[in-house]
Parts: structure tokens; C-alpha cells; sequence
């Protein structure tokens, strides 16, 4: 590689180093980073003769800085060929940002590359190489890596527990994190707060609430990161009613309000319609000044929409300083379950024109609107339009809002035959609705063929039986 590089010296990278030099003495760092980017997309590399051989902090320095600041790979290369060159290699800080760097920009091979040729690691070196393991997802590989340390004789820290712990839902391995855990208990050390959140994360994600809490309870200086993984943990399993009691323990507690842990509640709020508890947070929220954040404005959007109170999610929505599709969709919804089908439909306009393109969530909710208010042609249109104008994969939930549009207006027929045709054959709800009309409608042969399919998607399931019972006696009967 490093060969291939320097046949592409051409005389134009003492042009590069010129301006590279001047930025080093000014300690225009950002500066550096960019010609050295530039240098690479030019695929010219600057003369190593040109860069003092001289091993000193400043030289260091100039190098740690241009690799914080790097911007892709490819300057990240260049870089990594002037430390290589100017034998700073070994420099255990050096070794340290380059993992780092070729974590963000490189393939895994090229990280664990770099790992292995630095020869002075540390606990920081196994923290790096860890948090780029687990955010590619590679949880396997942070065990193994974890296991090398304690050979090495290097002693992990609050960070690489963390890491370890966070890597334990990657591989369905509930018991490694327990193991880790066990570790920590068995220390006596003091549960760090960073290590108790991996931890309170990596139970909630198996559903062990009662362990998650346990933890959370042995934690004596809580953060709002770690408040927030709890308040998310209790919603995300069904406990609303625990998460927005918690979310007041918070407040109580003094500790300035997360946009997290308030995205969380809120939406805990929405999911049983807590209007009351909903409103005391927005006070919150306008005392603590976050009313103007994005994700807040629109998970109080999505609460009073799902509370029925179009009246003050509108007032929000016109209050926010600016609008995402998030923002819009939660609109449209809003309007959509309070029956004004036709504004929910102007909205979708409206959002456009503010150059707010819609994704497959915001058609999701149009066709919703369509087939609630019985609106077919308009439905069909609108499905056409995700397909062509914004060339959006239709999802199972599109194709069962489409079914759910035909069979409500009766027209069985073109209902099945789409069913018959795409994703929503596999889809037990889209059968139901079918069914559900067939009844309706005293279609006795498209019941029948329903029936059957929901008996083969759940055979104990009593409501098909009976469907077919009856429809089989209206058979019986029409022959008679």
C-alpha cells in the first residue's frame, strides 16, 4: 500500500507541504487536516524529506492533532505514512488515535491491523479498539479482546466494562454480562455509574426489569444518562405507569431534564394516554427551557395527538421554530384521529412546500386518513404517489392500510386480490380485516377462503371456527 503511494509523488506535494508547514508553526491544526485531505484526494503524498526526522512533543503534538481532526480515510492514510516514516510509530498516544481513526473510517481488518502492530498498549488502547468493536457490532470480538487484557496483565476500567457489558445483547449472551457483572460484585468496588447504565441497558434488552432496577438502585450518584436507560427500560416493556413515576423521582432529585429522558416519558404518556401527567411535563419543559428542542417538541406533538388534544398539540407544532417529517407526520396523525381527514391531506402539501419530503411512516398515516374516511380513489392515489414520485418501498403496514381501504368500502374483491399479490399474504391482520367485511358484506366464498387462511396462520385461534360455522350454514341454507 505504502508503496503504491509513493509512485504517486509528483512535484506538486511541495506545494501541499508549503501550506502544511506554515499551518504546523501557526498551529492552524484544522487547517493541516484539510490540505492533508486535499493532498489525498490529489493523490499526491508530501516529501518525507521535507518533515524534520527530530523526535520531539511538538512534532507529537502537530501529528496527534492533525489525526483528531482527519475527515476521511484516505487522509488518515497519508497521516499514518508520515508517523510510520518519521518513526513515531511507537509513540503509545499516537498508536492510540489511529485505532481511533481507522475505527471511524476503515474496514475492520485495517483496525485490528493497526491494533496488533502497536506494540505498547494500555487500558485507553483496549477502550478504543472495544467501542469501535461494539458500535460495528462485533460483540463476539469484544469477549475475545477482553480476555487478551487480563493475559497482558492490563486491568480494565469502568470503560471497557461498559463496553463488555454493552456487547453482551450483540450476541445474545445474557450470561456474559452477567459474568461481568458478578466480576464487579465480587471487586467490591463502588458501581460507577457508566458501568451501572451498560448494565441497566443490556438487562432491559432481555427483559429482566427487576435486575435492571437493581442495579439502578445501587447506583449512589445517578446521571440523567443513567436515569434515562431506567425510564426507557419500564416503558419499552409495558411499564408506562413506573416510567412517568420515575421520570417525577427525577425531577425531585434536582437533576436538569434530559431531552431523552423526556422524549421517553412523554411517549410513555402517549401510550396510555396520560393527558394529565403529559401537561405537568410540558410545564417542566417550558420552565427548564427546552420547549425549542426538535425532539422534544415533536414527542409532545405525538403525546397530545394520541391524548385526542389536537388543540394543544397544534399550539406546539405552531411553536416550535422549525418542522422535520417527524414533526409533520405527528400533524398528520393528529388530525387524522381527530376525524379532519381532509386537513390531514393539506398537511402533506403543506409539508412539501416547506421542502419536507415525507417518508414511508407519513403514508402510513395518509393512508390511514384515506381508508378511515372511506376516501378509495383518493387512498389509490396516494399509494401511487410513495411508488412513483418519491420511489418508496411499500411496507407491510402500507399494503394493510391499502387492504383495510378496499374492504371498508366494500369492495371485497379488489381487497383480496391484493392481498393475493403482495406482502399482506402473509399478514393474519390483513385476513382478519377481510373477514371481518366478508361478514359484513355476506360474502360466504371469500369468507370462507379467509377463515381458512387465518386457521392456517393460528389454528387456535376460535373466531375463524365460528366464521366458518356460520358460513357454512349460510351455504347450507342458500341451497335449501
Amino acid at each position: 500500500m505504502l508503496i503504491a503511494l509513493l509512485d504517486l509523488f509528483t512535484l506538486q506535494s511541495s506545494y501541499w507541504l508549503s501550506h502544511l508547514s506554515s499551518a504546523h508553526f501557526s498551529n492552524l491544526v484544522f487547517s493541516s487536516a484539510r490540505y492533508f485531505h486535499s493532498c489525498a484526494q490529489e493523490n499526491v503524498l508530501p516529501r518525507k524529506t521535507l518533515i524534520s526526522p527530530e523526535k520531539n512533543q511538538q512534532q507529537i503534538q502537530i501529528y496527534a492533532g492533525l489525526l483528531q481532526k482527519t475527515i476521511s480515510f484516505s487522509a488518515g492514510n497519508v497521516i499514518h505514512y508520515l508517523i510510520l516514516d518519521s518513526g513515531y510509530i511507537d509513540v503509545r498516544f499516537l498508536s492510540n488515535l489511529l485505532i481511533d481513526v481507522y475505527g471511524r473510517y476503515a474496514t475492520l481488518q485495517d483496525v485490528l491491523y493497526i491494533f496488533h502492530n502497536c506494540h505498547k498498549r494500555n487500558t485507553y488502547t483496549y477502550n478504543i479498539l472495544s467501542a469501535v468493536l461494539v458500535q460495528r457490532e462485533q460483540g463476539v470480538l469484544v469477549r475475545q479482546f477482553f480476555s487478551q487484557m487480563s493475559i497482558e496483565g492490563i486491568l480494565p476500567d469502568k470503560f471497557t466494562y461498559s463496553a463488555v457489558v454493552d456487547a453482551s445483547p450483540l450476541t445474545a449472551a445474557l450470561h456474559h454480562g452477567k459474568q461481568v457483572h458478578c466480576m464487579l460484585a465480587e471487586s467490591a468496588c463502588k458501581l460507577h455509574v457508566v458501568v451501572a447504565t451498560s448494565l441497566i441497558k443490556m438487562y432491559g434488552s432481555y427483559g429482566e426489569i427487576r435486575l435492571a432496577r437493581q442495579v439502578f438502585d445501587q447506583v449512589d450518584e445517578h446521571d440523567t444518562i443513567s436515569w434515562s436507560a431506567m425510564i426507557a427500560t419500564y416503558a419499552e416493556h409495558g411499564y408506562e405507569k413506573m416510567s412517568v413515576h420515575l421520570f417525577q423521582q427525577l425531577q425531585k432529585e434536582m437533576i436538569k431534564l434530559d431531552p431523552v429522558a423526556l422524549t421517553v416519558v412523554l411517549g410513555a404518556c402517549a401510550t396510555i394516554s396520560a393527558l394529565a401527567w403529559g401537561r405537568i411535563i410540558h410545564y417542566s419543559i417550558i420552565a427548564s427551557a427546552l420547549e425549542a428542542d426538535l425532539m422534544v417538541g415533536n414527542a409532545l406533538l405525538d403525546m397530545y395527538a394520541k391524548c385526542g388534544n389536537l388543540e394543544d398539540g397544534l399550539l406546539v407544532f405552531e411553536q416550535m421554530p422549525f418542522h422535520d417529517v417527524v414533526s409533520w407526520t405527528a400533524m398528520i396523525s393528529a388530525y387524522n384521529q381527530a376525524g379532519y381527514a381532509h386537513k390531514a391531506l393539506q398537511l402533506l402539501a403543506e409539508m412539501q412546500d416547506d421542502m419536507v419530503m415525507p417518508n414511508a411512516v407519513t403514508f402510513v398515516n395518509i393512508l390511514a386518513t384515506c381508508s378511515h374516511e372511506g376516501m378509495v380513489e383518493e387512498g389509490v392515489f396516494y399509494f401511487c404517489f410513495l411508488l412513483h414520485k418519491f420511489a418508496i418501498t411499500p411496507t407491510l403496514q402500507h399494503y394493510g392500510c391499502l387492504v383495510d381501504l378496499f374492504v371498508r368500502a366494500g369492495r371485497l374483491e379488489e381487497g383480496e386480490i391484493l392481498i393475493n399479490n403482495t406482502e399482506a399474504y402473509d399478514s393474519v391482520v390483513a385476513w382478519q380485516a377481510l373477514l371481518g367485511a366478508c361478514k359484513i358484506h355476506f360474502d360466504v366464498d371469500c369468507g370462507i377462503r379467509s377463515a381458512e387462511r387465518i386457521i392456517d396462520f393460528n389454528p387456535e385461534l376460535s373466531a375463524p371456527y365460528l366464521a366458518l360455522s356460520d358460513f357454512y350454514g349460510e351455504k347450507e341454507f342458500c341451497v335449501c
